[in-house]
């Protein structure tokens, strides 16, 4: 009886668990968000950029990411309206530092870590539609 009582408790546990986050969020009231192609070409010094990721920021919910490819193109759907952008380019694995082979050091960056963050001073804004976005890095 005593392993009833649990196995019962942990069902109920898990089913409040499941309604607490299906039913939360995305109400009548809550604002839809409406996406829209963006697609361009990311330089530094007028190179094109061979790896890293380009990110639109919206003035609320998730970031949106798309990888820079070889050519240094990228795309994404983007979130229509104003967009706060983030770029960054580094390589996919840190140094091994000389003192203690087991330590790493930061990825080496291609481009000036401000341009990685939100407040990197990069924006656009997203119309409904094809978009084109490119970023001359300095």
């Amino acid at each position: 009886m005593h392993t009833f009582v649990r196995s019962w408790e942990r069902t109920l546990f898990l089913g409040v668990l499941i309604g607490v986050f299906c039913g939360c969020g995305g109400g009548d009231d809550a604002p839809v968000r409406e996406y829209a192609d963006v697609t361009g070409k990311v330089t530094y010094n007028g190179e094109a950029l061979t790896k890293g990721k380009v990110m639109f920021q919206p003035p609320s919910g998730a970031m949106v990411v798309g990888d820079i490819q070889a050519d240094g193109t990228y795309s994404l759907k983007g979130v229509i309206g104003p967009n706060s952008v983030a770029i960054e380019s580094r390589d996919d694995q840190g140094q091994m530092s000389a003192d203690n082979p087991k330590s790493r050091q930061e990825p080496k960056s291609y481009i000036p870590p401000e341009y990685g963050t939100p407040a990197s001073g990069l924006s656009f804004e997203v119309k409904a539609g094809t978009n084109t976005a490119d970023f001359d890095l300095k």
